[in-house]
């Protein structure tokens, strides 16, 4: 007997419903901790996306043109997987920007202001935009975004296009 009552173990197979699918469990939350997690959610001043507004989204893989192993000058670049996420087009007062982030690890794999002077975008294959960005005054990167569906692929180009073409610049 020491196993029936006394808190031992036939005791915790009477109330085995309870001691182990109670409302405090983490697959079920109660409204406090469900309230806990929005105030987490409250973070995007820490990632500076707190103040634009989301044009657009879509799931992409993000490839960047890199440069051959050897400084050859013949030695030809080839695309290079960056991850896969949600590539979003925020807007600001300050403009519009093209930002993705890794899917699960939520790194951030691409953050492009869109203007005239920095970005041109280019439709690139059947479901990929290409974009040519300057990142400073001596550096600039070449990056794909290859898309589920040649609509995606058109409306991101659109939108992208419409936010990178000179003013004055109706095509």
């Amino acid at each position: 007997g020491g196993f029936v009552g006394g808190g031992g173990f036939g005791e915790v197979a009477t109330n085995f419903g309870s001691a182990v699918f109670g409302s405090s469990t983490p697959a079920e939350p109660t409204k406090s901790e469900e309230s806990k997690k929005d105030d987490g959610d409250d973070e995007p001043a820490v990632n500076g996306e707190e103040n634009e507004e989301c044009l657009a989204r879509y799931r992409a893989k993000l490839f960047v043109l890199g440069k051959a192993d050897d400084d050859a000058a013949e030695a030809a670049a080839s695309w290079r997987e960056r991850g896969v996420g949600q590539v979003r087009v925020l807007a600001s007062d300050q403009g519009a920007r093209l930002v993705m982030r890794r899917d699960q690890t939520h790194l951030l794999i691409l953050n492009a202001k869109l203007a005239p002077q920095r970005a041109t975008v280019a439709k690139h294959a059947e479901t990929a935009v290409r974009l040519a960005y300057v990142e400073t005054a001596t550096t600039a990167s070449t990056y794909l975004l290859k898309v589920k569906t040649k609509d995606d692929r058109d409306a991101l180009f659109d939108l992208i296009h419409t936010k990178t073409a000179p003013k004055g610049d109706d095509v």
